[in-house]
């Protein structure tokens, strides 16, 4: 029985022994354990204070830790001073966190429960940045390899949250210097590979640079920014991001080529909202922005033929990246944007949004709200403009083509060669400039002249594989006023006043073009030609020039064009003449001047145009001079066609003309004249 009770005593004490000597025999393997990692620092800054391990709470706790790591950024190694204050590990595995330690296995394990600190700093050893912030904590902190001497050399990297509040940086090498901040800062399931959600809050980014006589400042302030499924690997993806309100300045002081104090260049840029969705972006494109920056900041001078060559490449290199991954996006909005440039002009724009924006094709594009102002006073706004179904894929490959495989400064001469020595229609490219539309553009001049644009159209403008060109284009509702019109232009003034006193205070002008040019087949197809003068009259012109032989004309001095240009041929010509009120204002100035009635000078006209189309000799000339008299008489239309539609050498009518008069040409042409009231 003594054996039994002094066996349970001792049982008692190696249990009480267990539950207080563990913990004190962890807390020493845990402070071991730092001291062996300093240990191996060469840095005598490195090292920590006030440690402590709670083991039956699983909690680590640091009053101050100081490190030296490195970062790889660019293919450029940064050593960074690193501090962090009150660091606090919850719920750690020290097994995984010994195994990730000891290198990649390819598994991810959860190392922490949470991570938390009350702030830290982060200094380039070279000089010239740090980075500072307060309270932050990483909850569910998983890895496959943990590297402490090198941050981005962790593998697998995995946090359920990460929350860090009031972020700053600052940056300072001679006069070139950036400072920027943030608020807040939370992420949501990140890895190295993206976060699910991010929103930063409070964004302030500035600095100021100066070099080779150029000199300049710039700041920016971000509202908030949220992010929702950023993937990051060989292109940037976003599901969603949404900026609320930016504004951004900045000003720069160049030397004045011109001679003279330098002058600076400043502008304000803002705006309420940005939205992106499902947007696919390339971060190699946005390598060609510093290599800009690079060349306007160096000695005075124009840039060397190499750093353009250079700038070509990197511009056709984004290009053809574009087309391949089919880089863009779904859905992009902006919304009251405001571009300042004090000395030059203000501009506002209410929205901005464009959709299936993918590769080098444009789905839709819409553009709202537009207001400018000058510093001269003139002003001028558009209700709307739309862009759609554009398409230039082909470009790159045809730059290609023209500037080599690779750009150089030997690239101009050979972008001119190409064009030397190949064809008119192997020399354009098969692209679509696609369809666009402005809407009600109001314009006021200086002098208070108000010019007023309708509606204009672009539907479409394309180039096929074959050479083979259309541009079709509609102009209506172009408002100009009368009275300043007269005093602009004293030569149409006479014509003007007669308008005026006529009762038109106001001329309205419309226009349309549609042309299909085959340079290849050496065709010219006019569909409409229009012109039209509201209130006034309307002429509307198609028809098919043929026979042009570009590539001969190529070869001659423009002096020498006129030959082969005669050989060109015209047919199936259709010119119209609507009245639309200028024969009842002609025929009334008419009459003021000569006496009668307008109906008399109307007859009278009618009358003479009859006799000299009888005077002809011709049937065909005698049927245009009733046509033409009874469009004098009652207005209406006057449409004039020619019936033939093979083409005919223009050489031919003028050979006509000079040897058979003007009855010959009407036969040759079959000239038709129909009269519509």
């Amino acid at each position: 029985m003594k054996k039994l009770i002094t066996a349970g005593i001792a049982a008692l004490i190696a249990a009480a022994g267990a539950w207080f000597g563990v913990p004190v025999y962890a807390d020493g393997e845990f402070k071991g354990a730092l001291d062996g990692y300093f240990a191996a620092k060469t840095d005598e800054r490195a090292g920590y204070q006030n440690a402590k391990l709670d083991y039956w709470k699983d909690r680590a706790q640091v009053g101050t830790v100081t490190d030296v790591v490195t970062i790889d950024i660019g293919g450029e190694t940064l050593r960074m001073l690193v501090t962090v204050n009150n660091l606090v590990i919850e719920g750690y595995d020290l097994d995984a966190a010994s195994t990730a330690s000891a290198g990649a296995d390819g598994k991810v394990e959860q190392l922490a429960e949470r991570i938390s600190w009350s702030g830290f700093t982060m200094t380039n050893e070279a000089g010239g940045g740090m980075l500072t912030g307060k309270a932050g904590a990483l909850s569910g902190v998983k890895a496959d390899k943990l590297d402490l001497n090198n941050i981005l050399g962790t593998i697998g990297a995995e946090f359920a949250d990460i929350k860090q509040a009031d972020v700053g940086f600052e940056w300072q090498e001679g006069t070139d210097s950036i400072k920027a901040g943030l608020g807040a800062f939370a992420a949501s399931n990140a890895r190295s590979g993206g976060v699910i959600a991010l929103k930063i809050g409070d964004l302030s980014l500035g600095g100021a640079f100066a070099k080779n006589e150029v000199s300049g400042d710039f700041s920016m302030e971000w509202g908030s920014l949220a992010l929702n499924e950023l993937r990051i690997g060989d292109l940037i993806a976003i599901k969603r991001a949404e900026i609320n309100s930016l504004m951004a300045s900045f000003s720069i002081l160049a030397p004045n080529r011109a001679g003279g104090e330098p002058e600076p260049v400043a502008a304000n840029i803002s705006y309420d909202t940005y939205l992106l969705k499902n947007a696919d972006l390339d971060p190699a494109a946005f390598n060609i922005y510093p290599r800009m920056l690079e060349i306007l900041k160096r000695s005075a001078g124009e840039p060397k033929p190499e750093e353009i060559a250079q700038i070509f490449e990197l511009f056709v290199t984004i290009m053809e990246t574009v087309v391949a991954k089919n880089t863009g996006m779904d859905v992009f909005e902006m919304t009251n944007l405001v571009i300042d440039i004090p000395k030059l002009q203000t501009q506002t724009i209410e929205r901005i949004s464009a959709q299936d924006y993918r590769g080098l094709k444009v789905g839709l594009m819409e553009i709202s709200g537009v207001k400018q102002t000058t510093t001269l006073g003139a002003t001028s706004s558009i209700d709307s403009f739309a862009y759609e179904d554009a398409d230039l894929s082909a470009l790159p490959a045809y730059l290609r083509t023209v500037l080599g495989d690779v750009v150089t400064p030997d690239s101009l001469a050979h972008a001119q060669n190409y064009y030397r020595d190949t064809t008119i229609a192997a020399a354009i490219p098969a692209i679509t400039f696609g369809r666009w539309h402005l809407k009600n553009q109001n314009i006021t001049l200086p002098d208070d002249t108000s010019i007023r644009i309708g509606d204009v159209s672009m539907v479409p403008m394309r180039a096929d594989a074959n050479g083979q060109v259309q541009f079709a284009t509609i102009v209506s509702g172009i408002d100009l006023p009368m009275d300043k019109l007269a005093l602009r232009d004293p030569r149409a003034g006479a014509a003007l006043a007669m308008l005026q006193a006529q009762g038109i205070e106001q001329l309205s002008l419309g226009y349309g073009i549609d042309v299909t040019a085959s340079p290849k087949a050496g065709t010219v197809n006019i569909d409409d030609l229009s012109v039209t003068l509201k209130e006034l009259a309307a002429v509307n012109i198609s028809g098919k020039v043929s026979g042009i032989d570009i590539e001969e004309l190529r070869k001659l001095p423009e002096q020498e064009w006129t030959g082969p240009l005669m050989q060109s041929g015209i047919g199936g010509l259709t010119i119209e003449a609507k009245d639309e009120g200028l024969r009842a204002i002609a025929l009334k100035v008419f009459s003021e001047q000569r006496g009668g009635t307008p109906d008399q000078v109307a007859e009278g006209l009618a009358a003479q145009a009859e006799q000299l189309a009888a005077q002809l000799g011709s049937a065909r000339a005698a049927s245009i001079g009733k046509a033409l008299a009874a469009f004098l008489r009652e207005g209406g239309s006057l449409k004039v066609t020619a019936a033939k539609t093979d083409p005919t050498p223009i050489i031919d009518i003028m050979m006509a003309t000079q040897t058979q008069g003007p009855p010959a040409v009407l036969e040759l042409l079959q000239i038709e004249a129909v009269h519509m009231p």
